[in-house]
């Protein structure tokens, strides 16, 4: 009886928890080195300082290889009948890196082939938008049923969570730019408009995911799923590290080109909500076994 058994796990090993977090590590550390010994610009010929072609295509693949597997295993947790957190959450979590996929990609030919700034506002942005609502609508529907017996210090710290995020948020995207009346000039006002508009969307998705993975988190803190929750909110606070990075670079750096060190932040979060999709999937089927195995018992 148990030799069918092992067979089958056997069979399913490459894809273990253990293996998932092996290869999510490895690739942080990989895309953590590049930014560290690439990031830096370097004057091109006509003595402009510039990151290198090659970098900035590695830091779209590092991205977009991160937010792929994240989007599988997310889909895997949809699928699976033992999922215990809801497959609302995992299907709102995987459109919403697969959003972030097809942005990214998008972004990268905005930038790379078109030759385009990519701090400005682009057809990625729909996609990026997408990506903060699925995500919330999927946290939102995990908090849907669930009371939320929070203790006054939780609160408390949810409060100050959000007082240091909305503050944050209002400094970084600020503009600090000295702007000649040319620009002015040169700059449409719905331009203009859109990308204030695109840009305060970005920093009250961020606060407001911060928040609702802070409460998540101490709901379900000290429980089975404690370190799959955990996992998420640490993806949504580097997701909102590098959103608030790009936005302090976008309005405070002059000629900001993409790919700066915190910028790895992006990478970090896909292998988390990857991690954290993984961890799910092997607790709920940890009890589902247990459960089986009380039954025949």
């Amino acid at each position: 009886m148990n030799k069918p058994l092992n067979q089958a796990n056997s069979s399913k090993s490459w894809l273990s928890l253990q293996t998932i977090v092996l290869l999510a590590i490895a690739w942080s550390v990989l895309a953590l080195l590049s930014a560290l010994f690439f990031s830096l610009p370097v004057a091109d010929a006509e003595g402009v300082f510039r990151r290198s072609e090659g970098y900035i295509i590695s830091t779209y693949i590092f991205q977009s290889v991160a937010y792929l597997a994240a989007a599988i295993l997310c889909f895997r947790n949809l699928l699976s009948p033992s999922i215990m957190s809801g497959r609302s959450l995992w299907l709102g979590v995987g459109f919403g890196m697969l959003s972030y996929l097809l942005g990214n990609l998008i972004l990268a030919y905005w930038e790379l082939i078109l030759k385009q700034e990519a701090t400005n506002v682009s057809p990625a942005d729909l996609f990026f938008i997408a990506t903060y609502l699925f995500i919330g609508g999927g946290m939102v529907s995990a908090l849907t049923g669930r009371r939320l017996n929070l203790e006054r210090w939780q609160w408390g710290l949810v409060g100050v969570i959000a007082l240091v995020g909305i503050s944050l948020g209002i400094w970084v995207s600020t503009s600090g730019n000295p702007t000649t009346s040319a620009d002015v000039t040169n700059v449409p006002g719905w331009a203009a408009v859109l990308e204030e508009s695109v840009s305060l969307f970005y920093t009250v998705a961020d606060v407001l995911l911060l928040i609702i993975a802070t409460m998540l988190l101490l709901t379900f803190w000290g429980g089975r799923f404690s370190q799959s929750w955990l996992a998420i909110a640490l993806a949504v606070f580097s997701l909102y590290i590098g959103d608030v990075w790009f936005s302090y670079a976008q309005n405070h750096i002059e000629n900001y080109q993409s790919g700066a060190l915190l910028e790895v932040f992006w990478v970090f979060s896909g292998v988390l909500f990857a991690i954290s999709a993984a961890l799910e999937y092997e607790i709920s089927s940890r009890s589902r076994r247990e459960k089986r195995g009380r039954r025949r018992a």
